[in-house]
């Protein structure tokens, strides 16, 4: 067995010279054709990646209570085009969000008794509701 793997391999590694590499497209990868161009968009409607990191003022605002917080415009451009931010950004965004999460309870209190009509009833039936495609307009024999 192990003679046939190694005759497979070595077969293939012969015919790897003989092979023009290609892309799913079938257009070589290494085209000397005119047109061919390795430095343009392949999908020229999509804009270029942003290709700085935002300083600080541009980032961050003060809120009222002169807090400093992440500038959501801003960032939601930012990240649209692809931006990065610094990993100091980073890591004082996260820092905000873990301490802000850490203040909220995470745990809901319920009574005694509980049952599966209790703790999912009135959740698990709005949830239904919202997959029954007769509540968007849609008729059932169309499914």
């Amino acid at each position: 067995m192990a003679g046939s793997n190694q005759e497979y391999f070595q077969s293939a590694l012969y015919q790897i010279p003989e092979r023009d590499p290609v892309i799913p497209g079938g257009t070589p990868q290494w085209s000397d054709a005119p047109g061919v161009s390795y430095k343009d968009r392949a999908v020229p409607n999509v804009t270029q990646p942003v290709g700085f990191r935002p300083t600080d003022e541009q980032l961050f605002v003060r809120n009222a209570y002169g807090e400093t917080l992440p500038n959501a415009d801003f960032l939601k451009q930012h990240f649209f085009h692809e931006g990065r931010l610094t990993e100091a950004q980073a890591l004082y965004i996260l820092q905000q969000a873990t301490s802000l999460l850490t203040q909220e309870p995470n745990l809901v209190n319920v009574e005694s008794p509980v049952t599966s009509e209790s703790a999912l009833g009135p959740s698990h039936k709005w949830a239904c509701e919202l997959n029954d495609p007769s509540m968007w307009g849609y008729p059932w024999t169309i499914l």
